[in-house]
């Protein structure tokens, strides 16, 4: 089965990697609502076809913070909300008390067993977001 712009579509496995899975889904859903072919997304992140196709098809089990951070800018989303989809970040993170860097680092740490470098990407990307939304704020006032 093909999707209208010709790429190839797989349902994600599940078993395989839950939270890729579920990124797989969210960055899919994304692209194509912008109407881009996994070539166009390609293009726009630098990352080769088959590596998008790999992240769709939810066999590319822990994408780096670097290719999250790609895919989020080039998509036009925040990064929180791949990270989120990746399974990475409950989505209440809020709501169970994390709200420092210091509760979300020992969240990611101890909570969902990440390696020491995830989660130092992890906290770079989000900083990178905030510097990112705090230019944006400043240059529109």
């Amino acid at each position: 089965m093909t999707d209208t712009r010709g790429d190839a579509l797989e349902a994600p496995d599940p078993a395989q990697a839950p939270g890729a899975a579920l990124l797989a889904i969210r960055v899919r859903e994304i692209r194509e609502s912008r109407r881009w072919s996994q070539a166009d997304l390609s293009r726009a992140t630098g990352l080769s076809r088959a590596y998008i196709k790999a992240i769709e098809d939810g066999r590319a089990k822990e994408p780096s913070a670097r290719t999250i951070g790609r895919l989020a800018l080039s998509l036009e989303v925040h990064v929180i909300d791949l990270m989120q989809a990746l399974g990475a970040l409950p989505d209440d993170y809020h709501r169970l008390g994390i709200v420092a860097d210091l509760d979300l680092t020992m969240y990611l740490r101890r909570q969902r067993r990440l390696s020491e470098e995830f989660v130092s990407m992890i906290m770079r990307l989000i900083h990178l977001a905030a510097i990112d939304e705090a230019e944006v704020d400043r240059t529109a006032s």
